[in-house]
């Protein structure tokens, strides 16, 4: 396999230096360790039923990618000029040798069997992001020598590696279709992608070494005769049978059928998007008491709205994302038009502003449409509980069923207490809610705000239901006392008061005394304004 400083192979230097032999050795090991395992002679060599595929692990994807900047940066930086006599010369001469193989010639095939086997074969997940940079990074030699995209430099590179531009730039964009772009990590991936590919030179020479290989989006597939074809034609030809599996057809990069795949990938962000918009007008809606928002510095549980992975900047991120992505995609396909984004119709979904037939249509809608855009993988990966489902709790926000951070009995208690003084005090506590002073402020902090929610009745037949909105005036709820965490924190207080030798009743003094300073100074810095209501 290795060519020898003596032997007549092509690849062989016989007037090199042993340490260029030595050099060209190592390359073609790394490539038979890191690049070999899915190549194209291993899967029509196989005589199995069910071929077997070699799915690199994460670490490995990461050394390829580290192998493939290494080699971008030998191939294609310029040797120094001020070595021109002696050893020197000589080493020159023959790096330059070695570096007339390229990167078509020494890796090209290898790789381009290993990304689409690994592309095909990887999991639909965050992950996805080192296989997805070890491909851009293949892509972009001009990164790692500090260099501008000039056309007239990169034309030939681009056109020795046009299926890495077109063939698997279409694979990536089909695998998009089927992975959650609300994720910040799958938005982020998409994102990457689309920057990469709106760069103005880029799609050029993308299209410029298109154009010199078919003449026509027709002029496509294996089985086309080679009668009456350019050079350049046959060359494109031959390219693709070396790498791709015998049968396999191309497809044009700007052809009908990309052009629709990409309208549909258009589609899928807007309504991604849309999702997370609707996310984010749910967190601008949701007024939290003072206690609320003291305790979301101790909370660590997996909620709808606190959690890391659905977090207001988070969301906001995806938004952003998601939108830059669509943008740079119809940048690249000039041809696509994006779909329009109707903010207002998001924000009215959810019925925020009034209450009516509408708004309960729209809620139904929004329950209707969360259903039927479920794919089959999202349906497996919820049966196989490996994904939650995004369950919206719709009743008196006072009585949601008991979550995994709450003690279960606690939570019925102090749900009772808190029904039983608001049925007897109702009165003094709106009141206390609508005084404009000082003290009206600091009870607005505490009291839970006025707020509508929706009775779902169904009929005795289960063929129609309605939702009727019902009106909560201020009231008190005290279920934040029954949190796990804010109890062990509690609790951890007494105890290190009791063993500095302070009473338990004077330690609860003294946080009493501390709670109302801070609910004094949050009722000065972020009064809340009287009649504000949440739907």
């Amino acid at each position: 396999m290795v060519a020898s400083p003596g032997s007549g192979s092509p690849c062989s230097f016989a007037n090199s230096p042993a340490e260029s032999w030595k050099s060209e050795t190592f390359l073609l090991i790394l490539k038979e360790i890191y690049l070999n395992q899915n190549s194209l002679d291993q899967q029509q060599n196989a005589i199995d039923l069910i071929p077997k595929i070699f799915v690199p692990t994460h670490y490995h994807v990461w050394m390829v990618r580290i192998l493939v900047k290494h080699l971008h940066f030998f191939f294609n930086s310029s040797l120094s000029s001020n070595q021109t006599s002696g050893h020197g010369q000589i080493m020159i001469d023959s790096l330059g040798r070695l570096k007339s193989l390229g990167m078509t010639q020494l890796i090209q095939k290898e790789m381009y069997c290993l990304l689409k086997s690994t592309f095909d074969h990887w999991p639909l997940d965050a992950s996805f992001r080192v296989p997805l940079e070890t491909w851009l990074s293949y892509i972009q030699p001009w990164r790692y020598i500090h260099c501008d995209l000039e056309p007239s430099v990169w034309q030939k590179f681009v056109n020795e590696n046009i299926l890495f531009y077109t063939s698997i730039f279409q694979q990536v964009l089909r695998r998009f279709l089927r992975m959650d772009l609300n994720c910040p990590k799958n938005a982020y991936m998409l994102f990457r992608l689309t920057k990469v590919f709106s760069t103005g030179e880029l799609r050029e020479m993308i299209i410029q070494a298109e154009r010199g290989s078919l003449s026509k989006p027709s002029d496509i597939g294996m089985h086309n005769s080679f009668i009456h074809r350019s050079p350049e034609k046959y060359s494109f030809t031959r390219k693709i049978s070396q790498l791709e599996v015998p049968g396999s057809a191309y497809t044009p990069l700007f052809s009908e059928p990309v052009f629709m795949m990409v309208t549909h990938l258009l589609s899928a962000i807007s309504v991604a998007r849309e999702k997370a918009l609707i996310q984010d007008v749910c967190q601008h809606n949701i007024s939290r008491s003072f206690f609320d928002q003291l305790s979301n510095v101790f909370k660590t549980y997996s909620d709808g709205y606190n959690s890391d992975e659905n977090n207001p900047a988070d969301i906001r991120k995806v938004a952003s994302y998601l939108e830059a992505s669509s943008q740079q995609l119809c940048q690249f396909f000039r041809e696509v038009l994006p779909p329009p984004l109707n903010t207002s119709s998001v924000v009215s979904q959810l019925g925020f502003t009034t209450a009516g037939p509408s708004t309960n249509n729209n809620i139904e809608k929004l329950h209707q449409s969360k259903f039927h855009e479920l794919s089959v993988d999202e349906k497996l990966q919820l049966l196989n509980k490996k994904k939650k489902p995004d369950v919206t709790y719709w009743g008196n926000p006072d009585l949601q069923p008991v979550r995994t951070y709450e003690i279960a009995f606690l939570v019925k208690i102090f749900n009772e207490i808190s029904q039983h003084l608001n049925e007897k005090y109702s009165s003094e506590i709106q009141n206390l809610y609508n005084l404009p002073t000082m003290w009206g402020k600091m009870c607005r902090r505490i009291i839970s705000k006025p707020v509508i929610y929706y009775n779902v009745n169904k009929a005795s037949n289960m063929q129609s239901v309605s939702m009727e909105p019902v009106q909560l005036p201020p009231r008190i709820n005290l279920r934040l006392l029954a949190n796990k965490q804010l109890i062990f924190y509690l609790f951890i207080f007494l105890l290190t008061s009791y063993w500095f030798g302070y009473h338990p009743i004077l330690a609860m003094l003294l946080l009493s005394i501390i709670l109302f300073f801070c609910l004094f100074l949050s009722a000065l810095i972020w009064p809340v304004p009287i009649g504000r209501k949440d739907d």
